[in-house]
């Protein structure tokens, strides 16, 4: 009985190891689809999206690379030299310059399959290279904008370089948000972009990426790419599309406004994107005065610099969602303008009344000289 179950015991043991070492030389088991703890870890903190090969690597790019249970092939830190080549041990020189990581790992697994049975490569982008791309047109700071590889900060020739970027991938959206956003009358559905290899210009409406009906337009950018926003000659954005765009990364951050009438402190305000409403311009204003009407406030509204329309607010029923140069004109409550007619008929008056008070003649009260009493 016992040797028996010695037998079956050991034929279930080589069995076992048998499936294991299947398992582990099974090309459909790949480790570069599933990176190890540290270099995912470092995809995370460096937040570059890889999925689909989209990134496409270049100069300056670095990388850590490493082959299962092949510890003498690891390299913690490897860059992508001036050329677009990368040299790794066992591999040599590769031409890695517009090429994507999933691209990469093929190429390096095919090389080492000579000396290598099933070769198993991570290979993951630790910092990306410092991109450069540049706006212009209808955008609120049109310029050269800058991603350096630490991917902590963003500067630029229109920046003050100690902003932190919110994503680091290349994207359309990404980049106009950094540039502070467009301007109320850029045209979204038209915005070019000329890529710096030469290739076909881009013609991209992110209109639909804001309303979420095709995110593809939003598209990935290499550095040296321009992006021209062009402008239209009037804004015919409606309510709801204009207040999509301020709820946007691209929308602009703050506008002006312009304050008048009777208001403690009337003057231009920016107004913040977040609070874009009537009774913030008010409040920054410095309030109503005390003879101010609170029951209509004056919005004169432009479509363009010689078209407007005045529409009339009841603040204290509906704050009103303002635009980028609107006039807010608070006027006078009707106590006051009944007091202050009563103070100008007075001065108006006062002569006849210091005619009366006092008995002086028409000629001296009015100037009329050598005019006198009628005499019969």
């Amino acid at each position: 009985m016992i040797p028996y179950f010695k037998s079956q015991n050991s034929a279930f043991i080589s069995l076992f190891l048998s499936f294991v070492s299947f398992i582990l030389a099974s090309p459909f088991v790949s480790f570069a689809e599933e990176p190890q703890a540290d270099s995912l870890n470092s995809i995370i903190q460096t937040g570059i999206r890889l999925q689909g090969g989209e990134y496409l690597l270049g100069p300056g790019d670095e990388l850590h690379f490493r082959v299962l249970m092949e510890p003498e092939y690891t390299v913690d830190k490897v860059l992508v030299q001036p050329d677009g080549k990368l040299s790794l041990p066992g591999v040599g020189l590769l031409d890695v310059g517009s090429r994507s990581v999933s691209e990469v790992i093929d190429i390096i697994q095919s090389r080492l399959s000579k000396t290598i049975k099933n070769p198993q490569v991570s290979l993951s982008l630790l910092h990306p290279r410092a991109a450069t791309v540049y706006l212009s047109g209808a955008v609120m700071r049109p310029g050269m904008f800058q991603i350096n590889s630490s991917n902590t900060q963003q500067s630029g020739l229109n920046t003050t370089g100690n902003e932190p970027v919110a994503r680091v991938d290349l994207r359309l959206s990404n980049i106009l948000a950094v540039a502070g956003g467009v301007t109320m009358n850029a045209d979204l559905t038209q915005i070019e972009i000329h890529r710096a290899n030469g290739g076909a210009v881009s013609s991209v409406d992110l209109w639909k990426v804001l309303k979420g009906s095709d995110v593809t337009q939003d598209l990935l950018l290499s550095s040296g790419d321009t992006i021209i926003v062009p402008a239209m000659d009037a804004i015919t954005l409606d309510d709801q599309d204009f207040e999509t765009l301020l709820r946007s990364s691209i929308g602009p951050k703050s506008f002006p406004v312009r304050v008048i009438g009777e208001t403690n402190a009337p003057g231009v305000y920016n107004i913040d994107g977040t609070s874009p409403y009537l009774n913030t311009a008010i409040a920054k204003a410095g309030g109503y005065a005390p003879q101010a009407s609170r029951r209509a406030v004056a919005v004169r509204r432009f479509s363009s610099p010689n078209k407007f329309s005045d529409l009339y607010i009841a603040p204290e029923q509906f704050d009103f969602f303002l635009r980028p140069n609107d006039i807010i004109v608070v006027g006078e409550n009707k106590v006051y303008k009944a007091g202050r007619f009563m103070r100008q008929a007075s001065e108006i008056l006062s002569p006849f009344q210091s005619l009366s008070v006092t008995g002086s003649s028409a000629s001296q009260t009015f100037g009329f000289g050598g005019w006198g009493p009628r005499r019969f």
